[in-house]
């Protein structure tokens, strides 16, 4: 029998089983599908280099830097150009800034609203640990400013409102910056760490991945119905039984809640209970012309229709388009067609009306958890609850974070759990 089965390639599941292997545990990693990475993925399309799910990466990962180097996939920082300057889409139309004195010259906010931004430094930092984001964000800048700017964050990493976001999950850094210097002087003082991705590719990741585990990783055994018995956890597919001392559980949280409802309902009604946001990644690629300089765009809710925002995909990273192309990568909320609302939103910001050259859908209906009030506090819940079941940890971007970094964090601490759970079942 095995030490440790993980359930879940993507890269919380990855990390979790290499963590363990090179701590000298017997693994087995069981991927529904026939590819690793989860939404880390790239896909070739029709000529075109596709990121249809995160599209870069903060480059001062610990745990993202030391696997690059040890896989020897070189980090490759993207553009200061193409990183700095982004747009936001308003109802006045599409405005693009290369930092903070580009939006303070600009009329996204009013000259109200700018002269209200001297203060910002004597706001005191407030005791609601429950402070929403919106809330959080006109209490420091102001009405007009936060107004502005809180649902544009909002929309940018959750694809969410700002009423619904709790700043001190959802946002940790400003939450810091409320308790230290306040907003300005703590972004003026901050040197920034870049994003980056692979050469090939944020999928090169997963593939390392797979290198290192090889014959640890079994794909395309899908998991039906967990069991604890005897103290041992057995994961049933459609032919097969697996079976392990201990489990580490790195599934969306919709999937952990549906495998564990037959072994601990109070646990599976906790991770059920978390919130998602619904987002496609829409791929629109088009030959014969080029997309803007810069990042891409936000698009604020007084825009209009149900596109979040644009990524110049090809801008980003050359690569992912023929010469003289253009890759725009779109993510839309909630619609009954994704591909025409992505459409309108190029029109609106572009003037692109033409034909697309491809069209690459990737729907995400559990997309990203939302961090608010609630989603902390069941956390607490489920942790609690965990302590209580018997070899089992759980990992994925429910959980403590959402970006890749905070992923691969998630499964390197349920790798420690397991390993100091198993070392505790020695002793005793």
């Amino acid at each position: 029998m095995i030490d440790v089965l993980i359930i879940g390639g993507g890269v919380s599941g990855l990390e979790a089983a290499l963590t363990l292997k090179q701590c000298g545990r017997s693994v087995l990693l069981l991927e529904g599908s026939g590819r690793l990475g989860g939404t880390v993925d790239t896909r070739h399309v029709g000529g075109f280099r596709c990121e249809v799910g995160a599209s870069t990466v903060r480059s001062d990962g610990a745990i993202l830097n030391a696997r690059c180097q040890e896989f020897g996939l070189p980090l490759k920082p993207v553009g200061r150009s193409a990183s700095r300057r982004k747009g936001v889409l308003t109802g006045s139309g599409l405005l693009h800034v290369a930092g903070p004195g580009d939006v303070l010259r600009s009329a996204l906010i009013s000259w109200r609203a700018k002269t209200r931004l001297i203060i910002e430094p004597l706001k005191r930092s407030s005791t609601n640990s429950d402070e929403t984001l919106h809330e959080f964000l006109v209490r420091r800048l102001g009405q007009g400013a936060g107004d502005m700017l809180a649902p544009l964050m909002a929309r940018g990493v959750y694809a969410a409102s700002s009423k619904d976001l709790a700043v001190r999950t959802a946002f940790p850094r400003l939450w810091s910056m409320d308790r230290d210097k306040g907003l300005l002087r703590s972004l003026a003082q901050q040197t920034g760490a870049g994003i980056a991705s692979l050469p090939e590719g944020l999928g090169q990741l997963s593939m390392g991945y797979g290198r290192a585990l090889d014959s640890e990783i079994v794909r395309q055994q899908p998991v039906r119905n967990l069991e604890y018995t005897n103290e041992t956890w057995i994961a049933h597919t459609d032919d097969n039984a697996y079976s392990a001392r201990q489990l580490v559980l790195a599934v969306p949280a919709q999937v952990a809640s549906d495998l564990l409802v037959s072994t601990d309902e109070e646990l599976s009604a906790l991770i059920g209970s978390i919130r998602h946001s619904e987002i496609t990644n829409v791929q629109l690629g088009y030959h014969g012309i080029e997309a803007p300089p810069g990042f891409g765009f936000l698009v604020h809710p007084n825009a209009g229709g149900e596109t979040l925002g644009c990524v110049y995909a090809s801008q980003v990273s050359p690569p992912c388009a023929p010469s003289g192309s253009a890759l725009i990568s779109c993510m839309v909320g909630p619609s009954a067609d994704p591909v025409a609302s992505a459409r309108h939103t190029l029109v609106q910001a572009l003037s692109w009306s033409g034909e697309p050259d491809l069209v690459h859908l990737t729907p995400y209906p559990y997309g990203i958890p939302l961090y608010d009030v609630q989603q902390d506090r069941l956390r607490q819940g489920i942790e609690k609850r965990l302590g209580d079941v018997e070899g089992l940890q759980l990992a994925g971007n429910y959980l403590r974070g959402i970006s890749v970094e905070s992923s691969l964090q998630s499964g390197r601490r349920a790798a420690e759990l397991t390993l100091k759970s198993s070392a505790s079942r020695q002793v005793a």
